[in-house]
């Protein structure tokens, strides 16, 4: 395991630093540190398949739900899975859009979910690599106004004078 600091979009990720050690299984100690973020662990010299910049969920017209995200960076990367759920733990998969495989540049993505659960729904990306590993995203809550609504007369049956 090495620790690696992400440097910016057009570099990626710096080599290890020098002279770290493993104090236990699950931490690297690296020295002389002078710049604090962002850093991971990893066993490979690019630690995450992709560098997530955004990724936003917004109802529209209330008939849709467009789904956008952007990354910095890509390693590897064959697709994206954008996943949809009523409670927000039980996801189903709704499309597929295809990764930029390697890349250190700003890539934009965009998903248009044309039949969205009424009312409360969440949305969730996940990432699968060429290798078949995956990583999520956060999830987005959306709200779908429900247009159903009840006319209720009474008196019934309803009397002519």
């Amino acid at each position: 395991m090495v620790a690696q600091r992400w440097v910016n979009p057009a570099l990626g990720w710096a080599l290890p630093s020098p002279g770290q050690t493993y104090p236990n299984a699950q931490s690297v100690l690296v020295s002389n540190v002078t710049d604090f973020g962002p850093w991971a662990i990893s066993n490979i010299f690019s630690p995450l398949p992709i560098d997530l910049i955004s990724f936003t969920a917004k109802p529209v017209d209330n008939e849709k739900v467009i789904c956008d995200w952007a990354t910095a960076a890509e390693q590897s990367n064959d697709y994206f899975n954008v996943e949809r759920s009523k409670n927000g733990s039980d996801f189903n998969s709704i499309g597929i859009v295809d990764g930029s495989g390697t890349s250190n540049q700003t890539q934009q993505y965009m998903f248009i979910d044309n039949n969205p659960y009424t009312g409360i729904s969440y949305y969730r990306l996940k990432q699968t690599d060429f290798n078949g590993n995956v990583s999520y995203s956060a999830v987005r809550k959306v709200s779908m106004k429900d247009d159903d609504f009840n006319i209720v007369v009474y008196p019934n049956p309803v009397i002519d004078f």
